[in-house]
C-alpha cells in the first residue's frame, strides 16, 4: 500500500488505472527523468531535451553501444514529445 492508501484506505483512480511499466524499460524511463532536469525553458514553456544532453548522458554512463544509444535517443525523444504535447494541451486550457 502507498501512503495515501494507508492513511485513507482508498486507492486513488490514478493509481488503479496506471499502466505497468515493462521492467526492461525502467532504465529508459529513469534516463528520461534524469535528462528532464537539463531541459531548456523559454517564456512559452519547456523546450525539447537537446540531443547533446542525451549524448552527454551516454558518455557519463559509458554507454558505447551505438544501437543502445539510438534506442535511448528514440525513446527519450518519444517520451519528451508526449510530455511537451501534454504540457501544451494543459496550458492551452488555462
Amino acid at each position: 500500500m502507498r501512503g495515501i492508501e494507508r492513511s485513507t484506505g482508498i486507492t486513488p483512480s490514478a493509481l488503479k488505472d496506471r499502466p505497468e511499466l515493462d521492467p526492461s524499460l525502467i532504465f529508459f524511463y529513469e534516463a528520461f527523468h534524469d535528462l528532464s532536469t537539463s531541459r531548456p525553458v523559454s517564456q512559452a514553456g519547456p523546450l525539447p531535451i537537446p540531443i547533446s544532453e542525451v549524448l552527454a548522458y551516454c558518455a557519463y554512463y559509458k554507454i558505447d553501444d551505438l544501437d543502445f544509444r539510438a534506442t535511448l535517443l528514440d525513446l527519450v525523444k518519444r517520451m519528451d514529445g508526449k510530455y511537451l504535447t501534454d504540457f501544451q494541451k494543459k496550458n492551452a486550457k488555462t
